[in-house]
């Protein structure tokens, strides 16, 4: 954040270092502030040092289990936050109002809408606006576009968007069941074929699957199947099929296009998962923002 390190800098702060707090406060490992601040281990420790030094006070108790925030660290948290949330409206207020079609451009998403979705299409994004710096973060995990974790957000939305935030829907990704053409060879895809339904392992975040991952729709389909393995990663489970393990439901745009893969049975009905771009309002006159979101729109019609 340039401008929040100007604002800090005139108040006689280091906006750094309150922010090299932060990552150690939430994360409670120097090792995992680094990596996620994307720096070396003794940078955020020497930061740390250098801010208790700064308001002669310890911040973190060090222990074998990590960083444990002090009585004293949990006030500097609690303006560190109003410090953080500010500097971001800033922040975010005058990016929000650049016109160029340069600079960068930081898309948070899951790694399958990434492959199968982003990838296949970004060369001739690149080609159309040499000068915008993508970045893309893969993660399964909701960011923080308040914070300006990211500019984007390409997420999977059951239910309503968030209200506070400008949210396009762009398509929803149906589901099929899939097997490896050799096990389909194998074991037949008829009526009575006794088939091993691969399972997906719910996450500890959320105990409860969304419908496109559950089994009970597959065993309508494929009422003879009988339940095999669990898994929790959608490159594990692609591997899984194409090595012969079994039959599971994935994502059209992956299955359609892994290679050794077909569908198993047609059905009027699949569930789907609901796509939907998402970033902040103020971010909406952004150009690089803008263009995105309508490559991205002409992609999915």
């Amino acid at each position: 954040m340039k401008y929040a390190n100007l604002i800090c800098d005139n108040a006689g702060m280091n906006w750094d270092d309150i922010r090299y707090f932060l990552a150690v406060a939430r994360s409670g490992s120097v090792a995992q502030a680094a990596e996620h601040l994307e720096v070396n281990y003794t940078t955020v420790a020497r930061r740390i040092t250098a801010l208790e030094e700064k308001l002669a006070v310890r911040l973190f108790d060090r222990t074998q289990s990590g960083h444990h925030m002090t009585d004293a660290s949990r006030l500097v948290y609690e303006h560190a936050i109003v410090m953080e949330r500010e500097m971001a409206d800033i922040d975010r207020t005058i990016y929000g109002q650049d016109a160029r079609l340069a600079g960068r451009l930081r898309i948070a998403t899951a790694d399958v809408i990434a492959t199968h979705l982003i990838f296949p299409h970004m060369t001739r994004f690149q080609q159309q606006y040499p000068e915008i710096e993508i970045e893309i973060a893969v993660s399964n995990t909701v960011v923080d576009l308040k914070r300006r974790e990211a500019d984007i957000a390409l997420r999977i939305i059951f239910g309503e968007p968030p209200q506070d935030m400008i949210c396009t829907h762009l398509a929803d990704l149906d589901f099929a069941v899939y097997a490896s053409t050799t096990y389909l060879a194998q074991h037949g895809s008829q009526a009575g074929a006794v088939l091993t339904l691969l399972q997906w392992l719910p996450d500890h975040d959320e105990p409860v699957l969304p419908e496109p991952f559950r089994a009970d729709w597959i065993r309508q389909l494929l009422p003879d199947a009988i339940l095999g393995a669990k898994i929790d990663a959608l490159p594990v489970m692609v591997s899984a099929i194409q090595h012969d393990m079994g039959v599971c439901g994935l994502p059209c745009i992956v299955g359609d296009t892994e290679p050794g893969m077909q569908r198993v049975v047609e059905s009027s009905y699949s569930p789907a998962l609901p796509l939907w771009l998402v970033h902040h309002p103020d971010l909406r006159a952004t150009s690089r923002v803008r263009v995105f979101r309508e490559f991205i729109k002409k992609i999915l019609k």
